[in-house]
C-alpha cells in the first residue's frame, strides 16, 4: 500500500492484494540467472487528501482494499453489460436454421429489419392470409404458406430467448483479471466540475443538513425554535464537521470528539446568547432556572447533553461525506485509540 500525494487537495492510494512471486530462470552471459518475479492485483484510488491519511488507510488496509474492489466491478459492470448485450445482438442478428413444411431446413437471419418484416408476415397469417411474401438468407423473396411463417416466426422467439442476456438482477459480478490495473478512479462524484464547485456545493448540502437538524431537535424538545437557531445549528455543524476532517484521525475516541464538540457548542452558545438574548433581548432561550447556568445562557446540564449531540453530529457528518461526496467509508473507536469499530 502506498499514498502519493498529487496536489493541496488529491493523492493517490495503490493498493494490492493476491500478491504471488514467481521464480524465473534465465540464461545469459553469465549462465543460468535466477529472478524473482511479484504479480498482484492493483486498485488505484484518487480521493480528497489530508494529513495522516495514509496511517488511516493502514490501520484500516482491509476495509480500503474491498471498498476498491467493489468500486472496480461497480466500473467494470457497464462495460460488461454493453460487452454482453453486443454479443447477444451479434447472435440474435446471426439468426437460426428453420426446417419447413416441404421438409427442407433454410438459414433466417434476425437483423431489425428482419423481424419487422417477419412480425408483418405473422400479424398477416394470424389476420387469415394463407401465406406472405418472405425470404431465407441468400434467396429471393417469395411466398411462405402460413405454416412456414409460423414455424419461422417460433423459431425466431426461441432464439431471441435463447440467445438474450439473463435478467439483469442475476449479473452483479464479473470475473476481474488478477494482472495489474493501472486505471486512475476518483471516490468524488463525477459532476464535480471544479475545486470551488464542490467545497461549495458541500459547504452547502453540510450547513442545510446541520441547521435543519438543530432546527428539528429544539422544536421536538421545546415545541418551538427561531430562525437564529438554525443558522448557528448549520455553523456549528459546519464547524464540528471540518474539525473532525482536518484535525482528528478516525483512531480519536468518540466520546473524545464528543467533548470537543460540547466545548465548541457551549462556547458558540454562549457568544450567541450573549449577541441575541442579553443585548438585543430576543429571548430565545433562558437558562436561569438550570443548576450551574452562567447568565442564564449556558448551563452545565446542557453542556453534557451537548457531548451525545456532538457524536451524533459528528457521525452524521461522516456517513454524509461517504454517502453523497465519496469520501472515505467512517469507522471508530468508542472509548480508546485503535479500536476501530
Amino acid at each position: 500500500m502506498s499514498v502519493t500525494q498529487l496536489n493541496p487537495e488529491q493523492c493517490e492510494v495503490l493498493l494490492h492484494e493476491n500478491i504471488n512471486a514467481e521464480t524465473r530462470t534465465t540464461t545469459g552471459a553469465n549462465g543460468e540467472e535466477q529472478t524473482t518475479v511479484y504479480t498482484a492485483q492493483e486498485y488505484t484510488l484518487i480521493i480528497p487528501w489530508r494529513e495522516g491519511i495514509e496511517d488511516s488507510i493502514k490501520a484500516n488496509v482491509a476495509a480500503w482494499t474491498e471498498m476498491a474492489r467493489k468500486q472496480e466491478l461497480e466500473e467494470l459492470l457497464p462495460e460488461k453489460l454493453t460487452e454482453l448485450d453486443n454479443a447477444c445482438r451479434k447472435a440474435i442478428v446471426e439468426g437460426c436454421w428453420v426446417e419447413l413444411a416441404d421438409g427442407s431446413t433454410q438459414h433466417f437471419a434476425l437483423t431489425e429489419a428482419d423481424q419487422i418484416n417477419l412480425n408483418v408476415a405473422l400479424e398477416a397469417v394470424k389476420a387469415g392470409a394463407d401465406g406472405y411474401p418472405y425470404h431465407a438468407d441468400g434467396e429471393l423473396c417469395r411466398v411462405f404458406s402460413a405454416a412456414d411463417i409460423n414455424a419461422v416466426a417460433a423459431a425466431a422467439v426461441a432464439h431471441t430467448r435463447s440467445s438474450g442476456p439473463p435478467a439483469p438482477r442475476r449479473q452483479t459480478s464479473w470475473p476481474v483479471s488478477t494482472t495489474a490495473r493501472s486505471s486512475r478512479r476518483t471516490l468524488r462524484p463525477t459532476w464535480q466540475r471544479s475545486s470551488l464547485v464542490y467545497r461549495a456545493s458541500k459547504a452547502a448540502a453540510l450547513f442545510l443538513t446541520g441547521g435543519t437538524a438543530y432546527a428539528l431537535l429544539e422544536t421536538a424538545w421545546r415545541g418551538h425554535t427561531h430562525w437564529t437557531m438554525f443558522v448557528l445549528g448549520g455553523f456549528l455543524f459546519l464547524i464540528l464537521g471540518e474539525l473532525n476532517e482536518g484535525l482528528l484521525e478516525w483512531d480519536t475516541p468518540l466520546i473524545l470528539q464528543g467533548i470537543i464538540g460540547s466545548a465548541i457548542v457551549t462556547g458558540a452558545e454562549l457568544a450567541t446568547g450573549m449577541i441575541l438574548n442579553v443585548w438585543l433581548g430576543l429571548g430565545v432561550w433562558d437558562y436561569s432556572g438550570m443548576p450551574l447556568n452562567y447568565k442564564g445562557q449556558i448551563c452545565l446540564p446542557f453542556s453534557i447533553l451537548w457531548i451525545f449531540v456532538s457524536i451524533a453530529a459528528v457521525v452524521l457528518d461522516d456517513w454524509l461525506r461517504y454517502w453523497l461526496f465519496g469520501e472515505e467509508r467512517p469507522h471508530y473507536t468508542l472509548f480508546r485509540r485503535g479500536e476501530s469499530r
